[in-house]
């Protein structure tokens, strides 16, 4: 209902319900206020009356939908009644998530109060993330400062999600990463996706200074992102022995790594880095070059006399190099026989250790991320949160239609990264919608910056190479596509829920043809309005196939 006049008529409809037929006006009003999502439309006086009058209804479930449409219409009562349920400690979970979901659409400095009590008190991890979803959307510049200044207390689904927040505006990064220069926050703290974002911002210096503290940034490749989703089935599923997981700990990790005292210092400690959460302990096993910390480069050093040594790079003097390498052992090298030193792109942390038998690589990775000198046993509570940290699934209960957990949107399609913060559901990753199979639904940050999906890739000279992918709108909003490459704009349209559901886009690369060339696929909005982008069958063509198109 996106038409003043025909929204009103709707509404005064509601009045004539009889006062017995609970369930129809129940569900009425979730219609009615599902169909406010994205961006409120105010009906006219009379039919605010109308839901006003059902906010003070003596049956709650009533009572409680009208507040919710009724605060987003700018009822003062409304808005009262649905900010005390947000801080409410007696209403249950499902509904004090809903009251967060409706006020952080009001934008009132009441709202962000509240919000910020819900996290400041002693509310479960699931509301505490959803306050923190909703300050995203309603924070003041201090409010990066007020969540971080929590911290040590703060859950690892809390964290990730404070920590998602400071990505998200450029006046929140910096105290972010105060925190983290000075100690507050931990690198291991973090999920790998919100370093990512940081290094790989739009503007210089913000991701200058990211890549000063965290150090070298790369996408992981679609076989890496496999294995990793193949390996996080195996670690979850079947029995764990964590005196067995020491033992292979042994073997492998505490050669480079220390943990709680134990082991080498060739690699960073493993008691404070890298183990946050499951999802980010097999992204830095599997793939440790991913994210490779300031220091811990893999450097190559030849000899005039024809000697090759590689590792980590220690000292760098006027007189000699010294490198540290897995044994434990190390070679210092006088400077008059250096022939050459070079930086490579790869961690000096090998890889393969996920090709161990699977029970050693269960029981390895679960000693890593609860080792007994954590003081806090394995327990199913404890792995069920260490699972879950990194993910979307500390939020409200999953759609069963659709899963925005990490791994999912990474596997969507895993040549692209993609860039799109949590809002009403999005992203999300659907098996089938409306007719087309694997779609990703997107949303953009605000209404200046679009979502995205991003590519690097070298296309091949001489020959044809087209772009080609399905896209599609929300039943009641549109949105801008726009299609980049190295920030250069090759293609823009509107994308509207009139007509067909899906729309085939095609461009014409072959220009680019030899050269690297980063796309960008962006998910703009337009009016502000149902702004939800969909996605499918995203492919790039070339040779014989793009031609014979």
């Amino acid at each position: 209902l996106r038409n003043e006049v025909m929204l009103s008529r709707a509404v005064l409809e509601f009045g004539k319900i009889p006062a017995d037929a609970t369930a129809a006006m129940v569900a009425g009003l979730q219609g009615l206020l599902e169909g406010q999502r994205g961006k409120a439309l105010a009906p006219d006086a009379a039919a605010v009356a109308v839901v006003s009058r059902l906010s003070q209804s003596a049956d709650g479930d009533i009572a409680k939908v009208a507040q919710q449409i009724g605060s987003l219409w700018g009822d003062a009562t409304a808005i009262k009644a649905s900010l005390a349920r947000v801080t409410d400690a007696g209403a249950s979970e499902a509904d004090r998530i809903a009251a967060i979901r409706t006020a952080r659409r009001l934008k009132t400095d009441d709202t962000r109060e509240a919000l910020l009590a819900v996290f400041l008190g002693a509310a479960s991890d699931k509301l505490k993330v959803e306050a923190v979803r909703g300050l995203a959307d309603v924070g003041s510049d201090d409010t990066a400062r007020q969540l971080l200044e929590k911290w040590a207390g703060l859950s690892p689904s809390v964290r990730s999600a404070v920590a998602e927040l400071c990505t998200t505006r450029g006046n929140w990064k910096w105290p972010f990463y105060r925190a983290v220069e000075s100690g507050t926050v931990k690198r291991g703290d973090l999920p790998p996706t919100v370093i990512r974002a940081l290094a790989t911002s739009q503007n210089v210096n913000e991701r200058d200074k990211a890549v000063q503290i965290f150090g070298k940034v790369q996408a992981s490749s679609a076989e890496k992102l496999k294995v990793i989703a193949a390996k996080r089935k195996v670690v979850i599923a079947g029995p764990v022995d964590i005196a067995a997981g020491h033992e292979v700990a042994k073997k492998t990790c505490f050669i480079c790594h220390k943990l709680h005292g134990e082991g080498a210092d060739i690699g960073p400690d493993l008691t404070g880095v890298g183990r946050s959460s499951l999802d980010a302990l097999l992204h830095n096993v599997i793939n440790p070059n991913e994210i490779i910390g300031q220091g811990y480069e893999q450097v190559e050093v030849e000899t005039k006399d024809d000697q090759t040594l590689s590792g980590r790079m220690t000292e760098n003097t006027a007189t000699h190099v010294k490198l540290v390498m897995a044994g434990p052992g190390e070679a210092v090298i006088d400077k008059s026989n250096v022939k050459s030193l070079r930086v490579t792109e790869n961690s000096a942390m090998p890889e393969g250790l996920e090709q161990m038998p699977e029970a050693d690589f269960r029981n390895l990775i679960w000693y890593i991320l609860a080792p007994p000198g954590d003081g806090r046993p394995l327990t199913d509570e404890r792995k069920k949160e260490l699972i879950a940290a990194g993910t979307d699934q500390a939020s409200a209960a999953p759609d069963p239609s659709g899963s925005s957990d990490g791994e999912s949107i990474a596997l969507w399609n895993p040549e692209w990264r993609v860039e799109s913060p949590a809002f009403e559901g999005a992203p999300r990753k659907y098996p089938e919608l409306a007719g087309r199979a694997n779609v990703l639904m997107t949303h953009p940050v605000d209404e200046r910056t679009p979502a995205a999906l991003v590519k690097k890739l070298m296309l091949p000279a001489g020959q044809k190479a087209t772009l080609r992918f399905k896209v599609a709108a929300h039943e009641q909003g549109d949105w801008e596509l726009r299609i980049k490459a190295d920030g250069e704009l090759l293609h823009k349209q509107l994308v509207t829920h009139d007509g067909p559901r899906w729309t085939d886009v095609s461009l014409d690369l072959s220009r680019f043809g030899g050269r690297v060339v980063v796309l960008r696929l962006e998910n703009a909005a337009n009016n502000w309005s149902f702004e939800f982008g969909y996605w499918a069958d995203l492919r790039i063509e070339t040779g014989e196939v793009a031609a014979r198109r």
